[in-house]
């Protein structure tokens, strides 16, 4: 009879497992900003999935554009109460973009208890690489040049049911510049090779987690960034800068081809006159026109004119 009651105890023991086995909990794993083991719980997750589009501006109205494929973000999630400055995050995972307009984690399901959490995001709209900023305590430090970094947050999100769709609306946080290559009457500008020029010192620049704010550099580095080309443009994204009158300028060093001549210019970029800035998330546009034989410029030589500033 003993016997019996033990079978029978072990048949609705194995029932049993077999039944939790079916549920959906499922053992997650979570790390500290040091990357140390912080929290291991095997709880009832829902499945969250993100729609992500970019913010832009076109003439001065602002627009939106699906995010690109194999671009890479970073998604922190915060409990309710708690934010980046005053706690480690709760979640934290690797988003990218296999789709259009859409963000998945990378390995497996993005998922999180029922509640109600603080997300924010940051990554660089960047394709192929993840250059997303390294975030401690709701800081980044260590950004680098022409890195288009992006930002987007939304606090007090209800996680109340299975397969929510989270939409991201990402803003840029840093500044473009764009100038626009064009020769003097009587004169030819057949192509522009390269392009580079000296932005701000990154050392004192640090991107916040909860504004997506990037302080901006104080001086301007003697190092060189090379500009992208388009045709008779060239183009790069720069961190903000706001420096002193002492240093009003950017340098930029340009091959082109004038006349069938092609030679190496030093060109002038100045900095806005109102406050000798650029600004997180606008485009400064500038044109710069070629003399005949590369003289005549005036005593400051060669010098880029600004000619609008919108929102990116």
């Amino acid at each position: 009879m003993n016997i019996l009651k033990i079978n029978i105890y072990i048949i609705v023991s194995v029932f049993f497992v077999f039944l939790l086995s079916c549920d959906k909990s499922t053992t997650h794993i979570f790390y500290d900003d040091m990357g140390q083991i912080k929290d291991t719980t095997n709880i009832n997750n829902l499945n969250l999935y993100f729609s992500a589009d970019i913010q832009y501006s076109i003439e001065n109205q602002l627009s939106y554009s699906p995010i690109q494929l194999d671009r890479y973000t970073h998604i922190f999630v915060y409990k309710k109460g708690s934010t980046p400055l005053d706690d480690s995050y709760y979640a934290m995972a690797v988003l990218k973009c296999e789709k259009e307009g859409t963000l998945t984690n990378i390995g497996w399901q993005f998922t999180l208890p029922r509640g109600v959490y603080n997300l924010y995001s940051a990554g660089a709209n960047f394709e192929g690489v993840d250059q997303g900023p390294n975030f401690y305590n709701g800081l980044a430090s260590g950004l680098s040049q022409d890195v288009d970094y992006i930002w987007w947050s939304k606090l007090n999100v209800s996680v109340t049911e299975d397969n929510t769709l989270i939409p991201m609306t990402y803003i840029n946080s840093c500044a473009k510049i764009v100038i626009n290559f064009s020769a003097a009457a009587g004169s030819t500008l057949s192509s522009v090779t390269h392009v580079d020029i000296t932005l701000g010192n990154t050392a004192h620049c640090n991107m916040s987690l909860i504004t997506g704010y990037i302080s901006p550099s104080k001086a301007i580095s003697n190092n060189k960034t090379m500009m992208h080309l388009d045709g008779l443009s060239a183009f790069v994204v720069s961190l903000p800068i706001s420096t002193s009158v002492k240093s009003k300028y950017l340098t930029a060093t340009i091959q082109a081809t004038v006349n069938n001549k092609t030679s190496y210019y030093t060109l002038k970029v100045p900095l806005p006159s109102t406050n000798y800035s650029f600004t997180g998330g606008n485009e400064y546009v500038y044109s710069a026109v070629f003399n005949d034989d590369g003289t005549g410029y005036g005593e400051e030589g060669f010098i880029a004119t600004l000619e609008s500033v919108s929102p990116r």
